[in-house]
């Protein structure tokens, strides 16, 4: 300071809090390189731009599917996988998709018909 106090960072600043790790996979079919940085996150997020039925497009094109997102989130141990991709070739579908989701919201939150875990908490899609 200006009167020659010193202030030590010891005196000022709290106790260590651990925070959130987030991992960002976006426009990519094999994110095998990310997977040492992304391990142990606590939220994975990733695109998906097509569903299994068109996978060839997904690696033509160099996006993933659900299922390879999935994959993605079991090999880094993440917590949470978000799946996510903006396109304009979805504007058309957005009602077919919200309707989906409405036939869907008395269901659990936490179960997916697609999806099952098994006994080693692996996704099994």
């Amino acid at each position: 300071l200006d009167d020659g106090t010193i202030i030590y960072s010891k005196d000022v600043v709290g106790e260590q809090i651990k925070g959130n790790k987030i991992g960002i996979m976006q426009d990519c079919s094999d994110c095998r390189s990310c997977y040492d940085i992304a391990q142990d996150c606590d939220l994975l997020i990733h695109e998906c731009t097509y569903g299994e039925e068109h996978g060839h497009l997904a690696v033509d094109r160099g996006h993933s599917t659900a299922k390879m997102a999935a994959a993605a989130a079991v090999k880094c141990q993440a917590k949470m996988l978000m799946l996510t991709h903006f396109s304009s070739r979805f504007v058309e579908e957005s009602g077919t998709i919200a309707v989906n989701m409405k036939d869907n919201s008395d269901s659990n939150t936490n179960s997916n018909t697609n999806s099952n875990n098994n006994d080693n908490g692996d996704v099994e899609i």
